[in-house]
């Protein structure tokens, strides 16, 4: 290998799609086929994505072989971007590029960054693809990529567990909703830029895409340094099935009581201050309300497919 070599450290969760590793393996042939220098690092635990992230400030990428959880965790490790970076290798001192092995559950990130399914495609995204400056959420001190939610999508999440998740995937996520919607929920009070709203359940998201390719908020881009927050009125059984309808058609915001509002500071109160009710970040339980959300100050860098 030559001293350019692109330096590539591939932080991988075993327990992300695990019958997925035959195209890990396919990945990580394609990019040291290439010349690449690719270094395999396995999570062992919770957290351990970060760590491997932080630790991480001599590679060039920071390639996430996991599902949207996992990503999370590593840009809360990854260091900062100082500047627009080159195509190729990092400057010293500048923080690597994350990039993206799409191996989870419902994926939101891949279908957001328009990624190939084969491993050639996504080596050769990780290998040649553009870096795109990405401005994180950050809520409740923690830096987001994709969303946070309160409400009927937290709880849903919360009813989720490893086991069920690991051997159902997406239906882990089905038969937790259909349990959830029949037990109803309190309302939030929702502040952003300084006005408040209500809402039974608020999803605060950077993200166009919900639940894998179903749009949510068409204006919405990752590159942008703003917050959409979507506001549903109703809750109970029947109002989740018509929004759940609407989402799939892509007409959830053409709906009389649903509100997308935009901003870059948001507060999410429960009933009377409540502080028990679970909050989701990127598809895994984070805290506990009140929830404090803004635009992280710091952007990272993306890789993306180059444009043809």
């Amino acid at each position: 290998m030559g001293q350019n070599a692109i330096r590539i450290v591939v932080i991988h969760n075993p327990v992300s799609g695990r019958r997925s590793r035959a195209r890990l393996d396919r990945v990580l042939t394609r990019m040291r086929e290439a010349g690449a220098q690719v270094t395999l690092r396995e999570t062992a635990g919770p957290g351990d994505a970060e760590i491997l992230a932080r630790e991480a400030g001599n590679f060039d990428v920071v390639a996430v072989a996991g599902g949207d959880g996992t990503v999370n965790e590593a840009l809360n490790g990854l260091g900062t971007l100082e500047g627009e970076a080159p195509r190729g290798k990092t400057p010293r001192g500048e923080a690597p590029a994350l990039a993206f092995i799409p191996l989870g559950t419902a994926n939101i990130l891949a279908h957001e960054l328009g990624l190939p399914r084969g491993a050639a495609g996504l080596a050769d995204v990780i290998l040649n693809g553009e870096r795109r400056v990405t401005w994180l959420g950050r809520a409740n001190g923690r830096r987001f990529l994709l969303m946070v939610s309160a409400g009927f999508d937290a709880r849903v999440v919360a009813g989720v567990n490893t086991v069920s998740k690991r051997f159902l995937g997406a239906g882990a996520y089905v038969v937790a909703a259909f349990k959830e919607m029949w037990r109803g929920g309190g309302r939030h009070s929702v502040e952003v830029d300084g006005e408040v709203h209500e809402a039974a359940t608020v999803i605060v998201t950077k993200a166009r895409h919900y639940g894998g390719g179903f749009v949510l908020v068409r204006g919405a881009r990752l590159e942008e340094p703003k917050l959409h927050v979507v506001c549903l009125a109703g809750s109970g059984a029947w109002n989740m099935l018509r929004y759940g309808l609407a989402l799939l058609r892509g007409r959830l915001d053409r709906l009389d009581d649903v509100r997308i509002l935009e901003g870059v500071a948001v507060r999410v109160e429960g009933d009377s201050g409540e502080t028990a009710a679970p909050v989701q970040m990127d598809g895994d339980l984070q805290g506990n309300l009140p929830l404090e959300v803004s635009i992280d100050e710091t952007p990272v860098s993306l890789l993306v497919p180059a444009r043809k």
